[in-house]
């Protein structure tokens, strides 16, 4: 069975508020998998220390594409809907309400998902649905580990 880590978004696949995730994959690695597919999804990759923290379905074969295609001209918000969309389903949405939750303070994933589109850089896109979430894995809905996704997301796609 092929796996995937979602080191970065824990929380919010745990919370099942994550449908997609981006990868910069190697077309060889990237045709391993395909829809249909049933992935084991880790808390981190294995090297490192991660451990099984559910099961997904892939919804779609992964295809590639450009953040920036969710960037258009609106009149009123300067995106359309699929920005938001975009946000969401990456888990960045939960992982922002739960830091508000947290701090008092406006989650600073937004802007990140902005800038992330406005780089317009290219990367796997890999739907899922999730079909279990292991029983240990929810150690992860944590205000430490919360802050932590939060932290590294703003440094790794934030720039």
């Amino acid at each position: 069975m092929n796996i995937i880590s979602m080191a970065w978004t824990t929380p919010a696949f745990v919370a099942q508020r994550k449908t997609v995730t981006r990868r910069s994959w190697s077309p060889v690695y990237a045709r391993k998998f395909k829809k249909g597919d049933i992935i084991e999804a880790y808390s981190k990759a294995p090297k490192w220390g991660g451990f099984p923290i559910g099961k997904l379905e892939l919804t779609e074969t992964p295809y590639r594409e450009r953040t920036g295609v969710h960037r258009t001209a609106g009149v009123d918000v300067g995106y359309d809907i699929s920005l938001a969309d975009f946000y969401h389903a990456e888990g960045f949405a939960y992982l922002d309400d739960e830091y508000r939750r947290i701090t008092g303070n406006d989650g600073p994933l937004w802007e990140t998902t902005v800038r992330w589109v406005e780089a317009d850089t290219e990367h796997w896109v890999v739907p899922f649905r999730i079909i279990e979430i292991y029983r240990d894995a929810y150690m992860f809905l944590n205000d430490d580990e919360i802050l932590r996704c939060v932290k590294k997301l703003r440094e790794v796609i934030g720039r």
